[in-house]
């Protein structure tokens, strides 16, 4: 009994120990790992229909820089509201306020006392110029030390992408409309409706 204690307190002692962990990997090593994560394969698994797979490619070339709505209640290029602030607003009170800020290091604190009448322009602008600020497509990489894995090994971190908060809202926004739009047409199977995010 006592060396579960022993353990025990050891763990507690090295989570709440506030020195830093030394580094055991360098962010050249983590590079060629990290790297082989984020690039499709060389090789497509036989999970997936590698005829469909090369259809889908030479179709996506065909596909214009933007298109156009042709949906009568213009889900995709109707422009947003201050309702639609709101909506976003009370989400992230809800779900995101702990996330953590990218490269431009607006949290979503910052981001909720922007006027909802200012945060409305500037996402509308953006989608109107199908652009935005350079920093916020803009990613940190990190790599988190898996649970018990050896912190020696580079395969044994989690790569984690610190995005901008701004544009993760606006992902959200965009995710929503393309959520009404399936919904409308009963597209959103009963069984994944308790799924959506709201």
């Amino acid at each position: 009994m006592s060396s579960q204690f022993a353990v025990f307190w050891r763990e507690i002692n090295r989570l709440a120990d506030p020195k830093p962990a030394p580094v055991s990997v360098t962010a050249d090593e983590l590079k060629p790992v990290f790297e082989k994560r984020l690039k499709p394969p060389e090789i497509l698994p036989s999970q997936f229909d590698a005829v469909q797979h090369e259809i889908n490619k030479v179709l996506a070339k065909f596909l214009p820089e933007t298109t156009e709505d042709h949906t009568p209640e213009g889900f995709f290029s109707r422009k947003w509201t201050e309702e639609d602030m709101g909506r976003l607003k009370d989400h992230i009170r809800k779900h995101g306020m702990d996330s953590t800020p990218g490269e431009d290091q607006t949290s979503y604190a910052e981001l909720l006392e922007i006027p909802n009448e200012d945060l409305l322009f500037l996402i509308n602008k953006c989608v109107e110029k199908n652009d935005g600020p350079t920093i916020w497509f803009t990613s940190a990489l990190i790599g988190i030390l898996k649970r018990m894995k050896p912190s020696d090994d580079p395969e044994s971190y989690r790569l984690i992408a610190l995005e901008s908060c701004i544009l993760k809202a606006l992902t959200m926004l965009i995710h929503w409309r393309i959520h009404d739009w399936a919904e409308y047409l009963g597209l959103i199977p009963p069984f994944d409706r308790a799924t959506v995010v709201e």
